[in-house]
């Protein structure tokens, strides 16, 4: 196996690993997928606050690993 190879299977693992998270993640946490509404205080929750900055982190690392794995793949190609 050449180096080449090697690059274009680890760019592909990144991509994908980067798109489950960022289908995982990807989605607001604000909104809610089982269409409950939810009444507006003037109160802070931090445990939603811990969970959207979670959210945030994931999605940007997701989408990360996405660009670095194309950026892999395209590494493998030149290397040809």
């Amino acid at each position: 196996m050449g180096i080449n190879t090697a690059f274009s299977i680890v760019g592909l693992s990144l991509d994908m690993i980067g798109v489950i998270i960022i289908f995982l993640f990807g989605i607001s946490p604000k909104l809610d997928i089982e269409g409950q509404t939810n009444r507006v205080t003037g109160e802070i929750n931090n445990d939603e606050v811990r969970k959207a900055k979670c959210y945030r982190y994931l999605s940007w690392t997701g989408l990360f690993l996405v660009f670095f794995g194309f950026f892999m793949q395209l590494l493998g190609q030149l290397t040809k």
